[in-house]
């Protein structure tokens, strides 16, 4: 996610708010999403701009609303949006997905994350780290001062999938904005020390 610091305040950027929302129709429904909207104090047929702004109170409203209608835990919610969340990041930016496995893909998120800090004035997108420590396990790291670690699973599970790889994960460190997990796979494809 997008963050921005405002005065004390938390601020998201439209692109990735806007991709939740898009989630939550799909998921839950457009009636769903659409009074999830308005609780957050938007009209029911809002679109974000890319740049725009959101409050992060205003998101925590968002999802608090849809667990509540759907009767699923946040951190649910949470994963369910980062799963779908690549199918919607792999159909607006492909080229991020052209790699052949999701080792390759996962490495070149670090670079992405750079690249959207230096093009986006104020944007601190989390931290995203993997390194080979066998042949078929790799350790991940992800640092966000959000704490979204929910949705990152969501969207590891939503990625393995997206390049069809079953993956087992053992979380092996977590602070309040940091979680470091080993990532194995389960179906072998290629083995992680010979990815370059």
């Amino acid at each position: 996610a997008y963050m921005f610091l405002l005065k004390g305040s938390v601020i998201l950027k439209g692109t990735v708010v806007s991709a939740w929302v898009k989630t939550s129709r799909k998921v839950f429904g457009d009636s769903v999403a659409e009074a999830g909207l308005q609780t957050m104090g938007f009209p029911s047929d809002k679109l974000f701009t890319p740049t725009e702004e959101v409050e992060d109170s205003k998101v925590k409203s968002f999802i608090s609303f849809l667990s509540g209608k759907s009767g699923k835990p946040e951190s649910e919610i949470w994963k369910l949006i980062g799963m779908d969340n690549i199918v919607t990041f792999a159909k607006d930016y492909p080229a991020f997905f052209k790699q052949d496995n999701l080792y390759s893909f996962l490495r070149s998120m670090y670079d992405v994350h750079v690249v959207i800090a230096s093009r986006i004035k104020g944007a601190k997108p989390p931290l995203v780290s993997i390194k080979p420590i066998s042949d078929y396990v790799a350790q991940m790291s992800y640092e966000s001062q959000r704490g979204m670690f929910d949705y990152f699973h969501g969207m590891l599970q939503g990625a393995a999938k997206h390049f069809g790889e079953n993956i087992k994960v053992e979380t092996v460190e977590k602070t309040s904005t940091k979680t470091v997990i080993n990532k194995s796979r389960r179906s072998l494809i290629m083995p992680v020390s010979r990815i370059n």
